[in-house]
């Protein structure tokens, strides 16, 4: 540990001396002021709200160019990527669980982005993927954010999210099948899942 320390001192001195090179591009103001309960209160980047603006998308791609340019620039950077992706490249297993007389675990092998969803119907089955959410995406960025399962465990309500959103999409799979219904629930937000009989909410 006590080699460790100052190899990371002195990268983040390189990383500090080449801070100086930096050239950012400008961020313009605008004149734009609020008054709240008699209290005016500038706003000049309110612009950057409007993401769909074409303004936005070419200050957002001015800004990714300098740091990834920045970034692209360090001589061990690829070296720390590669080693961290060792590390991180392992089997997780979550604590199983019972509902509806079946066993559930949340599985991740290796570098995959989503944890995967396994049914088995005993202790002594091989467990099944029942949700992949690996496979919603090519980038990986759609997660399982909820799972509920009817009491007779024929029926599994599951809610996706795109992206890191808080808005989900809920959806049911047949279980033993692992093919899902046509219903489905949007523009879901901050709520969990309750079965009732065959229905939930």
């Amino acid at each position: 540990m006590k080699k460790i320390i100052p190899v990371i001192l002195s990268g983040f001195m390189l990383l500090g001396c080449n801070q100086s090179k930096l050239k950012y591009p400008e961020t313009f103001k605008e004149d734009v002021t609020d008054t709240y309960f008699g209290t005016q209160v500038p706003d000049p980047y309110r612009w950057l709200e409007d993401d769909k603006s074409e303004r936005v998308a070419d200050w957002v791609k001015e800004q990714n160019e300098v740091t990834f340019g920045y970034l692209n620039s360090i001589p061990f950077r690829g070296g720390i990527k590669n080693r961290l992706n060792e590390l991180f490249d392992y089997s997780s297993v979550s604590a199983p669980f019972m509902e509806g007389g079946k066993i559930f675990s949340f599985r991740r092998e290796g570098m995959q982005d989503q944890w995967v969803l396994y049914f088995q119907n005993s202790p002594d089955d091989e467990p099944k993927v029942l949700i992949d959410p690996n496979k919603f995406s090519d980038d990986g960025t759609v997660a399982l954010s909820n799972v509920a399962v009817s009491r007779d465990g024929k029926y599994i309500a599951y809610a996706v999210a795109d992206g890191g959103s808080d808005w989900n999409k809920i959806k049911v799979r047949l279980i033993d099948s692992g093919k899902d219904l046509t219903d489905e629930v949007k523009w879901v937000k901050f709520s969990s899942i309750q079965w009732f009989k065959n229905g939930f909410f």
